[in-house]
C-alpha cells in the first residue's frame, strides 16, 4: 500500500520567478496520489489569484512584510502545512521549497533509500553558488511521527529550528543523501 503524502511549500510573491516551474514539476511527480498545498504569505492575494486554479493554495493575511519578517512568514506557513498534514491523516510530508525542482521520481527514490527513516533529505545546489550543496528541509520527506513531535507555532525559524530539534532529539532516524540527484535550485 502506498503511503499518503502531502507535498507542501510556503510561497511569497518574491518567488514568482520559480513558482510556475514548481507547479509544473509537482504535477509531473510520478508518485501516485499526492496531495499538494501551497501556503501564500505575500502582502496581497496576487499569487493565489494567479495560481490558485492550478494548485491548492491558502492565503495567510495580516503577516508582517519585509526581509526581516521573512522567517516569521515562512514559519507561519509551515505551521499551516503541519496543521493540514495532521488533520489529513497523511503518512509523510514532502516539503519542497518553491524554488527547488527535483527529478520526477524523487519521492520513490527517497522512500527506496530511506523508507525506515523519519527524515529523508537530498542535498541540492546552493542557488548563489551552484558548485556548493546545501542540506536541510528544502527537499525533505518527513514522517508523521516526526511531524507530530514538534509544533511549528513554537518555532523561531522555518527550517533550521526543525533540523536542530530533530538532530538533538536522538529519537528520529535520518537519511541525508549527499549523492547526486538532478535537483535544480532556481534563482531570480
Amino acid at each position: 500500500m502506498s503511503e499518503r503524502i502531502l507535498v507542501g511549500t510556503s510561497v511569497h510573491r518574491c518567488k514568482e520567478y520559480s513558482f510556475q516551474r514548481w507547479i509544473d514539476r509537482v504535477k509531473e511527480l510520478t508518485y501516485p496520489g499526492l496531495d499538494v498545498l501551497a501556503v501564500d504569505n505575500s502582502e496581497d492575494t496576487y499569487m493565489v489569484d494567479k495560481y490558485g486554479a492550478q494548485v491548492p493554495m491558502v492565503y495567510l493575511p495580516g503577516l508582517d512584510q519585509g526581509p526581516q519578517a521573512a522567517h516569521h512568514r515562512i514559519t507561519r506557513s509551515m505551521a499551516t502545512i503541519q496543521k493540514t498534514f495532521l488533520a489529513g491523516h497523511y503518512d509523510r510530508w514532502f516539503n519542497l521549497e518553491c524554488d527547488v525542482i527535483p527529478p520526477v521520481g524523487i519521492i520513490e527514490q527517497m522512500l527506496d533509500w530511506g523508507r525506515d527513516s523519519d527524515w529523508i533529505a537530498f542535498s541540492y545546489p546552493n542557488r548563489d553558488s551552484p558548485t556548493d550543496c546545501q542540506q536541510g528541509i528544502g527537499c525533505a520527506l518527513l514522517s508523521r511521527r516526526l511531524v507530530e513531535a514538534f509544533d511549528y507555532r513554537e518555532a523561531d525559524s522555518p527550517d533550521a529550528w526543525l533540523w536542530e530539534k530533530v538532530r538533538k532529539s536522538n529519537r528520529f532516524r535520518t537519511a541525508e543523501f549527499w549523492q547526486y540527484a538532478d535537483i535544480k535550485h532556481l534563482a531570480s
